[in-house]
């Protein structure tokens, strides 16, 4: 590992990253063991004929800035829109993707997704663009806003951290839900339960299938939309 401006530069599996020196990266680590199956990075957990990337998929990563699930996407041919609060790391997506940036394969946008509690509706800042990186608080966009400000125009597949960003996002994407039908593929630490998404699914009349695949600390659920 060498020091460039701030940021670690790292190999991760068959991957070059850079990773801010502020922050532990042991997250890189357990976000290897979700994507991988192994050490030796040959086998993915994304390789079931239901949840495979494909070349042209249109991929959104939440949060994001942990970047190994977005260069695996890459790698295969996907375009990622890899959403993240952190500036720091948004930077560092910068610094590790700027190829594909350039390409277009890869949109980097600072912020959150999903409704303002308080305000019971979502919020954003209205200077803030999807720039390759943000700056100031993390603005707030509903999950259908990605698309009615044109953020991206499609998901194919649909990445989340944890049951509990899963409710907060869902419950904004209810025309993406129902019109582009994504796969799901959502993360659960220890103790959460994929049930709640299932009944917030339901409510929202759209059907899902799935998959649990059991780790030693995590376990991932894949969701596939029910014909």
């Amino acid at each position: 590992m060498h020091n460039v401006n701030g940021f670690l530069s790292v190999q991760a599996a068959k991957f070059s990253l850079f990773w801010p020196e502020s922050l532990p990266i042991s997250a890189l680590e357990v976000e290897l063991n979700e994507v991988f199956f192994d050490d030796s990075a040959s086998t993915t957990r994304y390789e079931s004929e239901q949840m495979k990337v494909r070349e042209g998929d249109r991929v959104i990563d939440l949060y994001g800035g942990i970047p190994v699930f977005s260069a695996y996407a890459l790698s295969k041919g996907a375009h990622v829109l890899a959403i993240e609060p952190n500036r720091e790391l948004c930077h560092a997506l910068c610094y590790s993707f700027h190829e594909e940036i350039v390409a277009g394969r890869l949109t980097v946008l600072h912020g959150r997704v999903g409704v303002d509690k308080a305000a019971q509706q979502p919020t954003r800042s209205q200077q803030e663009l999807p720039l390759q990186h943000g700056s100031g608080e993390a603005p707030i966009y509903s999950f259908d806003e990605l698309f009615s400000r044109k953020i991206t125009s499609a998901v194919s597949l649909l990445r989340i951290n944890s049951v509990e960003l899963a409710m907060t996002c869902l419950e904004s994407a209810d025309t993406t839900l129902q019109t582009q039908k994504p796969k799901l593929a959502i993360r659960m630490r220890k103790g959460e339960s994929i049930d709640l998404v299932l009944t917030l699914l339901e409510k929202m009349g759209v059907s899902y299938s799935i998959q649990q695949q059991d780790y030693e600390t995590f376990s991932t659920a894949m969701l596939t939309p029910k014909p």
